[in-house]
């Protein structure tokens, strides 16, 4: 019946070289390509919620392989590649008071919003060899806090 209506059955050496070709895309795609992460979080220092810095992620080779700014004590890296990072954490320089200066920082303009305050942590973080700080990233979203001492 099909022949009547000028239908005709497919090639299956074609079909069979489109499924192949489609399993090797398939499995390319899934494999080939290097998994990424989410890594989120919050950062303290003494137990205290740091308001602003930076969180940066390096690999074995220390090479910045993500970075984040802290606001409010939340930081987030997006497509980090999945292994093993070292972190650093900096923050602006601060008074002996644990706050920054305002004189060392200078105004915002008209309109800009203001910085917000800063906590001081040992200059150690800021260094990937010496934090002490490290993770093992996987692939998808996940949870770190960080907690500076």
């Amino acid at each position: 019946m099909a022949a009547c209506l000028g239908i005709r059955r497919p090639n299956s050496r074609l079909v069979q070289r489109g499924i192949g070709f489609g399993m090797v895309l398939l499995l390319f795609a899934a494999g080939c390509g290097k998994s990424t992460g989410e890594v989120s979080g919050t950062v303290s220092y003494q137990g205290k919620l740091l308001p602003s810095g930076t969180v940066t992620f390096f690999n074995q080779d220390n090479q910045i392989v993500g970075a984040s700014s802290i606001n409010a004590g939340k930081y987030t890296i997006r497509k980090v590649p999945a292994g093993p990072v070292k972190i650093t954490v900096i923050t602006l320089p601060a008074s002996e008071k644990g706050t920054v200066e305002k004189s060392k920082v200078a105004p915002p303009p008209k309109g800009m919003p203001v910085p917000p305050e800063s906590i001081a942590i040992p200059s150690k973080y800021g260094n990937p060899e010496q934090s002490g700080l490290t993770y093992e990233v996987r692939s998808g979203p996940q949870d770190y806090s960080i907690e500076l001492k």
